[in-house]
């Protein structure tokens, strides 16, 4: 469904047929029925024991924390960062 949403916004005039096909092309592997889990986590920076950040590493899996001085996503897995092509 991300990477058909992709194609949407890249060609919002295309017929839901169309934007299928196109998508098809642009993913290898299209599947727009296929779901997998992953887990979002957003870090408590304040925490007195904070999560480790070797837990939820998965290929569908994201973080979000500060990292140094900087606020944002800090893990994206390798499956969750090739769903789309102008998310990264």
């Amino acid at each position: 469904m991300r990477q058909y949403r992709t194609m949407v916004k890249k060609y919002p005039k295309l017929s839901i047929e169309e934007t299928l096909n196109a998508a098809a092309e642009a993913f290898p592997n299209f599947d727009l029925g296929e779901k997998q889990l992953g887990v979002i986590v957003w870090e408590n920076v304040v925490a007195r024991i904070p999560l480790s950040r070797e837990l939820f590493t998965g290929p569908y899996d994201e973080r979000w924390g500060v990292d140094g001085n900087h606020q944002g996503m800090v893990f994206r897995g390798e499956k969750l960062a090739g769903l789309s092509e102008d998310e990264s």
